[in-house]
């Protein structure tokens, strides 16, 4: 037993001193961790090394540290890194990491004895090109002079210009940039100049290169130009008569026009231009001379090129200058101007270009001889107008919803552009006379109208849909309902309008101006035998009057009396049907004949408008493009419209299954 026990108590012991060297490995091991994987982060601390007695600066750290003064009396700074100067010195202000191992950086902060009060920035020049003037360098100084004189530059748009640390802005591309200075002392004091980056122009470029010596000079005096590298091009007066000892020598001059008048040209005239040559007339001193001395001359019309825009967009009815881009530019050269297809434009002698009818055609320029061409293809686009009108006022109350629909119109179509991308000429008027109105369809649509133009003419009123005859069924009201439009002189004055006619009619029974009414007079005839229908003229106009206000105060005599609506139907026995169903129109209408259209929404708006401009749309795709083509045609818009609105009422359309474009989103 003794022996088990004295077994037991040894491996008891083992035990126990097994775990204790395990336990102190262990924790010997945690010991190490912290050291091993302690960061290697190099401690980087940041800032301004500048600040001015009493002002504040801020220093940062990558890590968090302690931040220590190596002198109170010259500058504090807190646990956060504001360092405050005291008085004028220069001070070490030193962080130290908190984890281990410890690491430190110092900076040296001269403080300042004044602050910074005003920055002033100075620029030999503000404007900067892509080519020559690229880059530029500014200047501040701030004020008092026992301020620091340090800055931190910024830009206020690096795409186009940037500013390096001290202050040489580089023109990056075309456009503004505001460039700053700010004092770095802490008194936070700024200044600020504009820098315009701008590519020059074509013609910049030609009249920095090419020189036109005013007329009166009768000597080119000795040395006038050498050693140029700038010029190109120079054109002598008619009035010079000699040229001076190296006038033109050592450049880079490519073309010296020299009047048939010079009588005298010194031997080194243009000694060391070897590219030089004169335009001259043949004959001429200059040319003999030339030939004499070895230098290249050519005829006064010599052509090397043209160079005139590759595009050009012209309205219709309106001109345009081409201009030939004739090299040498000095080239006394008169280019020959000719067009592929007279009908879209013409063109004078001149360059100037007459857009006949909207298209495209090529116009070609060339050389007398036809060596040398060049063309440009021109587009002539046509002219978009589109006058709105609305009635607005019944009863001395106003009715908002017509005006509501020419706001929406206008959006519309300040949003989308014609089949060729012209943009529309839009005008809207609310409660004119009838007159008023065909005042405004001559004046703003008939007058200015050419072939190939587009016009649109909208209207929203109350409409009468209970008149059968052509004459009044769907007249539009105007003013008060005190005068209106009847759809026939309507048409009438709408066909007067060259090109394309747009006409879209909100009001009740619109479908009137696409109305068959010979078919209604034959229909009538048949039926002349038979008993008159019992007239419930008052009871309909009771119910509906609520709809359309005005009813109950404007009837028709054709809907008050049976006798008077046999003689309607005796009328229009003698129609020839609608003015609209022509090549000229594209009609839309709200509802069809006889038929009612309704607002939507309150009075703000009416159904018929607000779905065809949502079919539109404001921007992106157009909801009512079917085939997504970005292109919205008459069908895809009426199908779209029908489809919304059909519910209440129907809308109609000529022609039918038209894919005639409307709008491209702009």
């Amino acid at each position: 037993m003794v022996q088990v026990r004295r077994a037991a108590a040894a491996l008891l012991c083992f035990v126990l001193l097994f775990c204790c060297c395990f336990e102190a490995a262990a924790e010997k091991k945690s010991e190490s961790i912290p050291a091993s994987f302690a960061s290697k982060k190099e401690l980087k601390v940041s800032g301004p090394e500048i600040v001015a007695k009493g002002k504040k600066i801020t220093l940062k750290a990558n890590q968090e540290v302690t931040w220590k003064t190596g002198d109170k009396e010259i500058a504090t700074v807190s646990e956060d890194g504001v360092v405050k100067g005291i008085k004028a010195g220069t001070v070490k202000i030193t962080a130290v990491t908190k984890s281990k191992p410890k690491a430190k950086k110092v900076l040296v902060i001269t403080v300042m004895p004044k602050a910074v009060k005003e920055i002033t920035i100075t620029a030999p020049y503000k404007k900067l090109d892509l080519d020559e003037k690229k880059t530029v360098q500014l200047s501040a100084s701030a004020s008092p002079a026992a301020a620091a004189q340090v800055f931190k530059w910024t830009s206020s748009n690096k795409s186009v210009a940037k500013v390096n640390s001290k202050g040489k802005v580089t023109a990056v591309g075309e456009g503004k940039a505001k460039i700053t200075a700010e004092a770095v002392d802490g008194s936070r004091k700024k200044a600020s100049i504009k820098i315009t980056v701008k590519n020059k122009t074509p013609e910049e470029k030609e009249k920095e290169q090419i020189l036109r010596i005013e007329s009166g000079v009768t000597r080119i005096r000795d040395g006038a130009y050498d050693g140029n590298q700038k010029l190109r091009e120079v054109e002598l007066p008619e009035s010079v008569t000699s040229v001076g000892h190296k006038a033109f020598a050592n450049t880079a001059i490519r073309f010296v026009y020299v009047p048939a008048g010079v009588t005298a040209i010194e031997e080194d005239a243009f000694s060391g231009s070897p590219n030089l040559a004169c335009l001259t007339p043949k004959g001429s001193y200059a040319a003999e001379w030339c030939e004499a001395h070895g230098v290249k001359w050519h005829e006064p019309t010599y052509l090397t090129g043209l160079s005139p825009v590759k595009t050009a967009l012209v309205k219709n009815g309106a001109k345009l200058k081409i201009k030939a881009g004739v090299q040498p530019v000095i080239s006394k050269a008169k280019p020959n101007w000719t067009s592929s297809d007279e009908k879209i434009f013409t063109v004078d002698g001149g360059g100037n270009i007459f857009g006949n009818y909207p298209g495209q055609a090529v116009l070609t320029v060339s050389s007398q001889d036809g060596t040398v061409t060049a063309k440009v293809t021109v587009t002539v686009q046509a002219n978009y107008r589109a006058v709105l009108f609305s009635e607005s006022t019944f009863e001395d109350s106003v009715i908002q919803r017509n005006r509501g629909d020419v706001r929406l119109m206008k959006g519309m179509l300040a949003s989308v552009t014609g089949p060729d991308g012209g943009t529309y000429q839009v005008s809207s008027y609310d409660d004119l006379t009838a007159t008023k109105v065909y005042d405004k369809i001559s004046q703003l649509l008939v007058s200015p109208s050419r072939d190939g133009d587009v016009s649109l003419f909208f209207f929203a009123s109350h409409g009468d849909y209970r008149s059968t005859t052509e004459q009044y069924a769907g007249r539009l009201w105007c003013k008060n309902k005190k005068t209106w439009l009847e759809l026939p002189t309507l048409a009438q004055k709408l066909a007067k309008i060259k090109g394309k006619v747009i006409v879209l009619l909100e009001s009740c029974g619109p479908g009137a101006a696409l109305h068959d009414f010979s078919a209604d007079a034959a229909a009538a005839m048949a039926s002349t035998e038979q008993e008159d229908a019992p007239d419930f003229t008052g009871e309909i106009l009771s119910i509906f009057s609520s709809a359309d206000p005005g009813l109950s105060v404007y009837q028709p005599k054709e809907v008050n009396t049976k006798k008077n609506s046999k003689k309607d139907s005796t009328k229009s026995s003698k129609a020839k049907g609608t003015r609209f169903q022509t090549s000229k129109f594209i009609v839309m209408t709200a509802a069809a004949y006889r038929e009612m259209s309704y607002m939507y929404g309150g009075d703000t708006k009416n159904l018929f408008p607000y779905w065809l401009v949502q079919g539109v749309g404001s921007s992106g795709s157009m909801p009512a493009d079917g085939n997504k083509d970005g292109k919205l045609t008459v069908n895809e818009l009426y199908k779209y419209v029908y489809k919304k609105t059909v519910y209440k009422q129907t809308p109609q359309v000529y022609p039918k299954n038209s894919d005639y474009v409307l709008f491209l989103r702009k």
